[in-house]
């Protein structure tokens, strides 16, 4: 087989799945939408070596259900192996869930510590309803998370 282009490699690896909704729903959960795509912004906080996630939603959906939490991944981008063709493409399973926190009204913010320094990582945050249905991931937004 034709060897793969490094570009193809692309980070971040494409987002997990939304988990399917749950197989029964509560009637007057039929007149409501899953839950809005979330905006999400960073900023670093150079004194903790940490990250501030802040998010809202662009104008605000009636239609929707009542967000019950908001679901934080992280991917952390791992430096091109040296080996030749050892190269992993970026899978999803690189995600990772890093927390889930109730929701408050909007905009939202928590910040995040425990970085390794040096490295690059994208953040993405959905928002799962009161009837467990989740809405689409944001656009993943990176950051270099520099040492200090």
């Amino acid at each position: 087989p034709p060897p793969v282009p490094a570009s193809s490699l692309q980070h971040p690896a494409p987002l997990p799945s939304p988990p399917p909704p749950p197989s029964r729903l509560p009637p007057e959960a039929a007149s409501t939408s899953p839950p809005q795509r979330p905006q999400l912004k960073l900023a670093r906080v150079p004194s903790q070596n940490g990250i501030v996630l802040s998010w809202s939603v662009g104008e605000m959906d009636r239609s929707c259900a009542a967000v019950d939490s908001y679901h934080l991944y992280a991917y952390h981008e791992e430096p091109p192996a040296p080996a030749p063709g050892a190269a992993a493409s970026p899978s999803p399973s690189q995600w990772k869930k890093i927390g889930e926190v109730k929701a408050l009204p909007l905009p939202m913010a928590c910040t995040l510590t425990q970085f390794v320094s040096g490295s690059k990582y994208y953040f993405a945050v959905r928002a799962r309803d009161l009837y467990g249905r989740y809405g689409p991931f944001c656009e993943p937004q990176s950051t270099d998370v520099i040492a200090s």
